[in-house]
């Protein structure tokens, strides 16, 4: 039974096809997921894009057949067949034009180029199906759907960015029990099931820890569909006193234009290129997303922004200061409604200076912190509240030592910690009675960290472990691998001695029948340069030899840390031994 929409089709038929345990088999094919999981007690087959073999071998087929096919040929074939992607009906659709035109190596090069084209020209059969996909779609669904269309053919875009878009827009409805980003994952997961979105999976995050990091790519047009009506677009907007969604994250601003602080209807804002918010970002009221993309310096929030209610994610990538709050006045306005921001769910990144006592008492449903160095700023036990749930932490360049990982394990719903650019600081790490209860995904990325102990008492519920640009001599520790719910190790740029204990953990694994434990290991191959950004924190140490014996080539850019005095001088022999290593 081909192209199956309901499960009432299969409901129709199934009584004529008893089970008579004779071995004969029934096969459904269908665009959506749940009708296989309906139809059949086992594992439904979920069809991948073609491999560049398998679109080789169909595009040959259409064109060619029997025959011999032309040497001369073959690069411009290689290039069309990429561009097509791996799509079966893009590649038929392709195929069907060539097969019609000279087999001349400029022809097919031209085609080459102009893939797209052919694709939006040729066929009425690729609008047809989409009519057809987008027909069967729930009503709720349809504009999501059609959101995209918005954006460039073969844009790629985040998850998370996109689900926020849709909540600003209102194409989400809230549910009992879930939130507007629970419900909106929902919907994103219908349409990839129905191979209307199509997801490349975050290779960092496993599917079990995070599902929804992955990247949409939208592989087809929506001319077909231009005359669905009540479908907004904000890039149409004339009335701007309207205007829900801002993105502006790219766009060189000197100053920020005084109308933006008028709009309103706001609901998604993102800027940058500006250091300080002005009072006035109180009248965006129905503000719920406030990006900040500025690599500058950090950003200065005004007291007003706790009066903006409806905020529910809180972005800037270099960090922002929370508006500082008297001592002596504190116990008073923390009972005031005015500092407490209940919707919140994300905010990244902030300085150590904004957590003051009691901070997180008016964000009860925060679930996503990331906190940044600052001058001398330096975290305590009794910054980080209990109260954060179902949290996600990410620390950057805090230079902790690892004897104050103990604070981060009174966060009894912290589910993924993020450990960047030397959050914490130190050649061992020891945990004695440490135990992080529901972490699930750890992340160790630039680091000087050797010796550290990791077991199912430390990490019993640990899914991924990850370490990156790590390039000091160490080993992922053996006790790791007692992790019952342990599924992957994963590398990147570390040294070949934690890559062979890696590997050597996966062997020792596979050998006693555990299959599932997936190690994957990344590196720098055929790469001319070898470059990074290098975090130096100390100057009791030769920078030289220290980039030798971590793996370092070449240094991009420098960033140094606690330095006083800067002194630059020749290699001492020592480096020059350690040199002719290489």
């Amino acid at each position: 039974m081909d192209d199956v929409w309901d499960t009432s089709a299969w409901d129709v038929v199934k009584r004529s096809f008893p089970d008579d345990k004779n071995g004969s088999r029934v096969i459904l094919t269908s665009r959506i997921a749940n009708i296989g999981i309906y139809a059949s007690s086992g594992s439904s087959h979920y069809m991948q894009c073609l491999s560049v073999e398998e679109s080789l071998r169909l595009f040959n087929l259409k064109v060619f057949g029997r025959e011999t096919f032309p040497f001369e040929l073959e690069k411009a074939t290689k290039q069309i067949v990429a561009k097509c992607q791996g799509l079966p009906l893009t590649t038929v659709v392709v195929a069907g034009f060539c097969s019609k035109i000279s087999k001349m190596e400029n022809c097919w090069e031209d085609v080459a180029h102009k893939v797209g084209l052919i694709v939006n020209r040729d066929t009425e059969e690729c609008l047809d199906l989409l009519a057809l996909s987008y027909n069967h779609l729930p009503h709720h669904l349809k504009p999501c759907f059609l959101y995209m269309g918005a954006f460039p053919k073969g844009f790629e875009i985040s998850v998370s960015r996109l689900i926020k878009l849709w909540i600003a827009v209102e194409y989400v409805r809230c549910k009992p029990e879930k939130d507007f980003e629970e419900v909106a994952e929902g919907y994103l997961s219908d349409l990839i099931e129905r191979s209307i979105y199509f997801a490349k999976s975050n290779v960092i995050v496993s599917p079990p820890v995070a599902s929804f990091e992955h990247r949409i790519i939208f592989n087809f047009g929506v001319a077909p569909l231009t005359h669905i009506e009540h479908v907004d677009s904000f890039i149409t907007f004339t009335n701007f006193k309207w205007l829900t969604v801002l993105d502006m994250c790219f766009q060189p601003f000197d100053h920020l234009p005084s109308e933006i602080w008028e709009l309103s209807q706001l609901r998604y804002l993102s800027l940058s290129n500006f250091s300080v918010l002005p009072p006035s970002v109180c009248n965006l009221r129905h503000l719920q997303t406030l990006f900040h993309y500025s690599n500058q310096a950090s950003i200065c929030l005004p007291a007003e922004i706790w009066v903006i209610k409806q905020l529910r994610h809180l972005y800037f990538r270099k960090c922002c200061y929370f508006p500082n709050v008297q001592s002596e006045q504190e116990d008073y306005l923390l009972n005031c409604p005015v500092l407490s921001l209940t919707k919140l769910q994300s905010l990244s990144y902030i300085t150590f200076g904004s957590i003051t006592r009691g901070i997180f008492e008016g964000m009860p449903n925060l679930r996503k912190l990331g906190i940044r160095e600052s001058e001398e700023e330096r975290l305590t036990a009794k910054q980080i509240s209990g109260k954060l749930k179902k949290l996600k932490l990410t620390l950057r360049g805090c230079q902790l030592p690892w004897d104050q990982m103990t604070i981060l394990c009174t966060l009894p719903k912290l589910e993924v910690l993020k450990l960047k650019d030397y959050a914490f600081q130190g050649s061992e790490w020891e945990p004695t009675n440490e135990r992080f209860q529901q972490l699930k995904f750890l992340l160790l990325d630039g680091t000087d960290l050797i010796h550290w102990k990791a077991s199912s008492f430390q990490f019993p519920k640990l899914e991924g472990l990850v370490r990156k640009n790590c390039y000091c001599p160490y080993e992922i520790p053996e006790d790791v691998a007692e992790i019952p719910t342990l599924q992957f190790i994963e590398l990147y740029h570390c040294s070949s001695t934690a890559d062979d204990s890696a590997n050597r953990i996966q062997e020792e694994q596979h050998s006693i029948g555990n299959d599932d434990l997936v190690v994957r290991i990344h590196k720098f191959y055929n790469c001319e340069l070898f470059m990074l950004s290098l975090n130096f924190l100390s100057c009791k140490d030769q920078l030289i030899p220290y980039c030798i014996y971590s793996f370092v080539l070449f240094v991009w850019q420098l960033n140094l840390k606690a330095c006083i005095h800067l002194i630059f001088s020749t290699p001492s022999q020592q480096a020059m031994r350690l040199m002719q290593r290489f």
